[in-house]
């Protein structure tokens, strides 16, 4: 038995914060993004606001998410790369295009890497494993969350600490290692617990319940379920109570109490048709269809079956729109890359034009200034700015060369890049001191 099973739900709970929908928020956060002018704390605002459509609307989320991933790149703006990349694959998982959504968390965690921002990589990594979780990947699964839960300690996030812990005993239920999942699901409600944080305690009680159900300690199932309810109905979490009740249903089979069963089966149906849930609608539907035919119970089987058939064929439809949504924005996203690409290339072939540039006038500077150093008409201070002009021109000109590969190289130490560009500079001295020995011994040799 899964805990929850909406992909919608394991994402959202696996970042930082508490997303709720609060229009408030929402039209505030609109308002500070119309007069921001600084490019960067636009991107960090659309991070912020694309968060805010996680549960309502992920095609809005994503519009969002790519928008602050094109300033970021514009401005080489890694970490809010990062973030924007995070978001649009939350939005891309959501929308059930997980192979999209993996390589983004990928690509936002090398980025993470390289800014050494710990509190976005236990967010990527803990979607990574949620999303080898709904591919059925258990153990690449337990890999990811198990690394996320090492990053947040680091960070001391006690929320995503739970809501890691909380993974890692799914995954182990569904691998069937039920000690390991009982010894990280219990310190994840004590946790919880300690938060007072209601939202995380339906989850964990949820996911104990599943524990004890695979482990046959079917009483103790059915008290983590009820209670699980208790803190669902807190917090009005529809979705929790229907998986609570689903839970429920398949341990009261298990247990021979047809008639509990059935109770519960038609109670997270009820909810699920009530509040639109079309896949947990096919379940229960599914439970109750199959439990009338072993039963000999005709009709009532065929009503459950059509309902099931009906219900899949509305997740079907639903998951058809959102595979098109998915594939629309992936193209507007390739299209803004090939842009990209192109202003890129035209603003390589400028700057190549002007180093040649650049370069061409310093030529003739350094030609002038050897002319003007042999001939006794010109006077000596004219050479002698003609000598400094050139030596300052030609060292800025190798800074802009090696700039870029001294940072590489240098990783952007302060330090190392101005002891690579004083040894350079005390070369070029060294070299001028002695053109001008040169120049003044041929002056001499010119006037006697």
């Amino acid at each position: 038995m899964k805990r929850i099973p909406l992909i919608l739900f394991l994402l959202s709970v696996c970042t930082t914060h508490i997303v709720t929908a609060q229009p408030a928020r929402r039209d505030s956060l609109k308002q500070i993004l119309r007069n921001e002018k600084d490019d960067t704390s636009r991107v960090l605002l659309l991070a912020k606001l694309s968060q805010e459509y996680m549960r309502s609307s992920p095609d809005t989320m994503l519009m969002l998410a790519l928008e602050g991933l094109n300033l970021s790149r514009r401005n080489g703006f890694l970490r809010g790369e990062a973030q924007s990349l995070t978001r649009a694959g939350t939005a891309y998982g959501l929308m059930g295009n997980y192979p999209k959504a993996m390589e983004l968390f990928l690509q936002s965690v090398q980025l993470n890497e390289k800014t050494g921002d710990l509190d976005y990589m236990h967010i990527n990594l803990n979607s990574l494993g949620m999303i080898y979780y709904a591919q059925g990947d258990y153990r690449t699964s337990l890999q990811c969350v198990l690394r996320a839960r090492d990053i947040a300690g680091k960070v001391q996030n006690n929320r995503a600490l739970v809501v890691t812990m909380m993974n890692i005993a799914d995954n182990y239920n569904l691998l069937m290692i039920y000690d390991s999942a009982k010894l990280f699901i219990s310190q994840a409600i004590g946790m919880a617990s300690r938060l007072n944080n209601i939202e995380l305690l339906a989850a964990t009680t949820n996911i104990l319940g599943n524990t004890y159900a695979g482990t046959g300690n079917y009483n103790l199932a059915l008290e983590q379920y009820r209670l699980s309810c208790y803190y669902a109905l807190q917090e009005d979490g529809r979705l929790p109570l229907i998986s609570n009740f689903l839970g429920m249903s398949c341990t009261f089979q298990k247990m021979n109490r047809e008639d509990s069963a059935v109770l519960y089966a038609k109670k997270a149906l009820q909810y699920a048709r009530q509040n639109g849930f079309a896949k947990e609608l096919s379940e229960s539907a599914k439970f109750l269809a199959n439990h009338y035919k072993v039963k000999k119970n005709a009709d009532s089987a065929f009503v459950y079956a059509d309902i099931a058939k009906v219900s899949d064929d509305s997740l079907f439809n639903i998951q058809k729109v959102k595979q098109l949504q998915s594939l629309a924005f992936e193209e507007k996203l390739r299209q803004e890359e090939l842009i990209r690409t192109i202003k890129k290339a035209k603003e390589k072939r400028q700057h190549k034009v002007q180093y040649a540039g650049i370069a061409a006038g310093l030529l003739i500077i350094i030609i002038l200034f050897l002319l003007f150093s042999h001939s006794i008409i010109v006077s000596l201070s004219l050479i002698r700015f003609l000598g400094i002009l050139s030596l300052l021109i030609f060292f800025e000109f190798i800074d802009l060369l090696l700039h870029p590969f001294l940072g590489d190289f240098t990783h952007h130490s302060p330090v190392l890049m101005l002891a690579f560009m004083v040894s350079i500079a005390a070369l070029l001295i060294i070299g001028v001191k002695s053109t001008a020995r040169f120049n003044k011994l041929m002056v001499t040799i010119k006037l006697t």
